[in-house]
């Protein structure tokens, strides 16, 4: 059997925007395109998942619709649409035109009213029907061969309704969700319900009555009294809503599959419109064209230089699916499909690597090539130590001048530190371990090249001695290089 999905413009963009407008996709020209990016994300989607023959889109017109007349307070709580939104809109048709989608829209309705109309009609052609849109308006239109497809958690995970469903989340059939939504009203389109009564209320009284005429029919069986008295005294009031939740399927509008037929669109042009927008990471998910070969099918765009991809890691949290097989889900399965392994360049992962030989020492250029270190010079020969020089024998002090600069010397010694530091070379011992600091592993070589000074033996030479680089910061071997020069 045959296929056809059917796309609510309007809610798929409003959805693509308040999805990720926490994360605002900007192109390098500082366009914003998150309502592009999230329209677009879920109508690839969809394609990939349903598979279809056959695709057409719906709009709203600007124009007020037969709901404002009757009543005027209809969506009268909504903001008006942001600037940034609406300046969208006209790119979301240039993708729409480009894949060669007809569109449907009709003066004094809305797309819902216009999707009711072709669903009944693609029904009678024994055609399957699956509607994309961001909300569940529309659950009333869902039969065994017209289910509803709609995005949670963002634009990228989506849910299937089906009748069964349907029966699961809510207890009720498809064709009860208009006396259910009568009840309980909706403030997202500013329709009244009765006061106090809410999902759980308006699923029970409905399934418990089957229907909103049954249940004023026997209003008087309701507990408690207050739930009665309050359905009794808003009687027409939901009456009227269910007027205006209810979805026109008899408008004048005719489903032409030789122009819904899909497959035939221009892919240059959606390539070149992605590109623009900087979408290259949904290049890869584009449907092949009809008759396209399965090397064309496997071909991957290669993205242009230069530019962000807003769909990039920190921008946007959106993961393209791999290459699926030929096989297509059963109309009632969820649309799970067997995924190959991803492609290289397609974006299904992401790989990191790290060259480490490009990380250079400090100082260096980019890319520097780093040659050997040079050997040190050999050490110079030692020198046989000098005879020692004849003194003349000194005077004996008497024992109070002695017993006077002991005294002396203990008390400056215990009053002033040293002021030298200590130097492990010189005193044999290593520092403290809250004084010393570990030097990072890629400059080690620098420090143990440092760190060979020359040392005064005492005797008039001099020799080389390596500090243990374990235990060894740069500025102890300052500390220590100033240590010796001055001894």
């Amino acid at each position: 059997m045959e296929r056809l999905m059917l796309l609510d413009g309007n809610g798929l963009i409003y959805r693509g925007y308040f999805a990720l407008i926490n994360v605002p996709l900007s192109t390098s020209k500082g366009e914003l395109v998150n309502a592009v990016f999230g329209f677009s994300n879920i109508v690839l989607r969809g394609f990939q998942d349903v598979r279809p023959d056959y695709v057409a889109i719906a709009f709203d017109l600007p124009a007020p619709t037969f709901r404002h007349e009757q009543y005027a307070e209809y969506k009268a709580t909504r903001r008006p649409m942001p600037d940034d939104l609406r300046a969208q809109f006209p790119k979301v048709r240039e993708v729409v035109a480009a894949l060669r989608l007809p569109v449907f829209e009709l003066a004094g309705f809305e797309a819902d009213d216009v999707i009711g109309t072709l669903t009944r009609e693609a029904e009678g052609l024994d055609l399957e029907t699956t509607i994309v849109t961001g909300d569940l308006d529309m659950l009333q239109l869902v039969t065994d061969r017209t289910r509803l497809m709609t995005t949670r958690m963002g634009v990228d995970a989506t849910v299937v309704y089906d009748p069964a469903r349907i029966r699961e989340r809510y207890g009720l059939e498809a064709g009860q969700m208009i006396d259910f939504k009568s009840l309980k009203g909706d403030s997202t389109d500013n329709i009244p319900g009765v006061p106090g009564v809410g999902d759980k209320t308006a699923a029970k009284l409905v399934s418990q009555f089957g229907s909103l005429d049954a249940l004023y029919e026997h209003l008087d069986e309701v507990t408690p009294e207050k739930l009665r008295e309050k359905l009794r005294e808003h009687h027409d009031r939901v009456l009227a809503s269910r007027e205006l939740v209810t979805i026109h399927r008899d408008l004048p509008v005719t489903l032409d599959l030789d122009a819904a037929r899909f497959g035939d669109y221009d892919r240059d042009e959606v390539v070149r419109l992605f590109r623009e927008y900087e979408f290259r990471t949904l290049i890869d998910r584009l449907p092949p064209l009809r008759g396209a070969s399965g090397a064309q099918e496997r071909a991957v765009e290669s993205p242009s230089p230069g530019g962000s991809d807003p769909a990039a890691p920190g921008m946007a949290p959106i993961a393209a699916p791999g290459g699926a097989t030929e096989v297509r889900p059963s109309f009632g399965s969820p649309g799970a499909r067997v995924a190959a392994a991803p492609r290289p360049g397609s974006g299904d992962g992401l790989q990191l690597a790290l060259d480490f030989d490009s990380v250079g020492q400090i100082g260096e250029a980019p890319g520097a090539i780093r040659p050997a270190p040079a050997p040190l010079p050999p050490p110079p020969p030692r020198l046989p130590p000098a005879p020692p020089e004849a003194t003349p024998p000194a005077r004996p002090a008497s024992p109070a001048r002695a017993r006077t600069t002991a005294a002396r010397s203990l008390s400056m010694t215990a009053s002033q530190p040293s002021s030298r530091p200590s130097c492990p070379s010189m005193t044999g011992t290593p520092p403290p371990p809250e004084a010393t600091t570990r030097v990072p592993e890629f400059t080690s070589a620098r420090i143990a090249a440092a760190s060979r000074i020359r040392i005064g033996a005492g005797d008039g030479t001099t020799r080389r001695q390596l500090l243990p680089s374990g235990a060894i910061s740069q500025p102890r071997v300052r500390a220590c290089s100033r240590a010796v020069a001055s001894s």
